[in-house]
């Protein structure tokens, strides 16, 4: 168990302004039901064919790749505050048009919407962070917020396979109801945080984070990792199929993710937080490596299991570095946006894992993909450590 001294190093001393963040994103968090089980509820509830509601799921994600940059854009143009209330509030109403969509061409318009509403505020929370958190403790806070959406998702996988059960009505009732639980929190008990540089007409956009040079590389290196942890989600269950494990085997897995990441961060944080931010998010890329070369020579239970096990350290060294490190190389001005480039991070590599990654393993299971992403992730490393003395220079005068 954390010790008291421990906990308060891990959560202490941070403002209030961002526990009631913190607390509307558990809250959150745990009634986000629908996507998980969005595919089931088109082939078992609407009857849709496999094919059918795989094209509708893309869709979705074709919705959350616009959904951070739009979201960054507009938590430093309109605001935090009011970014993350109409966020949370459109995508509720998204959630409940879906759940009301007959006709096939309103479910996939409803769900590119709810693509795109699901992740609006995301860049707007990140950059509030950054607005009242000092500059020493945005790592720290990002590392939180983390955790307790991996808090909110284990209690929201659980809930929501109760929830099925007894019909999908109730998954997008609870999905719908606790986004305007979050807006409710957020309009209740945040003020607008956004700097005063942001709100000048003339305020720099989307152009000067793009020629920002170290920020792009650090973007562009973020792809190459968040592949390898891509690939859990997206390969890794047609990898143990190949290799004739059940389905529950790959949900014991997947579970065992969650519930190390819940359980070993915050006996991680302080230890991690020591590190430099590059040298942090190297040696999370190092123990995916070694994760996902565990995975290319396995083929039962007890090497996927090993694999997960330095595949959840790696994810906790990234989340410890990663969006606290956007944090606090991003002009006070833009902070929004460099956050939603962050973001779309993710969303470009959740797409073309299972594409190139697919692939790579064919019909057989080939070790091929787990072989390309160690050495993409190495790679990624490397490119990291490189960054460092760049990044340690911008954190020095970070405001």
């Amino acid at each position: 168990m954390i010790g008291r001294d421990a906990a308060a190093r891990w959560a202490g001393g941070l403002p209030r302004t961002f526990w009631w963040l913190w607390l509307g994103v558990l809250v959150n968090r745990v009634g986000t039901v629908v996507q998980p089980f969005l595919a089931l509820y088109l082939t078992t509830g609407r009857h849709l064919s496999v094919a059918g509601a795989g094209a509708v799921v893309a869709v979705t994600g074709a919705g959350s790749i616009a959904s951070q940059p739009l979201g960054g854009a507009l938590a430093d143009r309109a605001g935090r505050r009011p970014t993350i209330v109409g966020g949370m509030v459109a995508s509720g109403l998204a959630i409940t048009a879906l759940a009301l969509a007959h006709a096939i061409w309103l479910v996939a318009l409803f769900a590119f919407v709810v693509g795109v509403t699901g992740d609006l505020s995301r860049p707007a929370s990140t950059a509030t962070i950054a607005d009242v958190v000092p500059v020493a403790d945005r790592r720290r806070a990002s590392g939180l917020v983390y955790w307790v959406v991996n808090v909110g998702f284990s209690i929201a996988a659980v809930a929501g396979g109760l929830l099925a059960a007894r019909g999908y009505g109730l998954l997008f009732a609870l999905d719908a109801t606790t986004c305007c639980a979050y807006a409710l929190v957020v309009w209740r008990t945040i003020p607008e945080t956004r700097p005063a540089a942001a709100v000048h007409d003339d305020a720099p956009g989307w152009g000067a984070v793009l020629r920002d040079r170290l920020a792009m590389a650090l973007f562009g290196l973020n792809v190459a990792v968040i592949t390898v942890y891509a690939a859990e989600f997206t390969i890794m269950p047609l990898a143990m199929r190949a290799d004739g494990l059940p389905a529950s085997a790959y949900g014991a897995v997947v579970a065992a993710n969650g519930i190390g990441i819940v359980v070993l961060q915050p006996l991680l944080s302080a230890r991690l937080l020591r590190l430099k931010p590059a040298s942090c998010l190297a040696a999370g890329t190092v123990l995916a490596a070694i994760g996902v070369g565990v995975v290319a020579v396995s083929d039962h239970v007890a090497g996927y299991g090993l694999a997960i096990a330095f595949i959840t350290l790696g994810e906790i060294a990234n989340a410890t570095g990663g969006s606290g490190l956007v944090a606090e190389i991003a002009p006070p001005a833009l902070r929004g946006r460099y956050a939603g480039a962050y973001g779309l991070t993710f969303g470009v590599a959740f797409t073309v894992t299972p594409l190139v990654g697919g692939a790579l393993l064919g019909d057989g299971g080939a070790p091929a993909p787990w072989i390309a992403a160690g050495v993409l992730s190495v790679a990624a490393g490397a490119g990291l450590l490189a960054l460092g003395p760049a990044l340690e220079a911008r954190r020095a005068v970070a405001v």
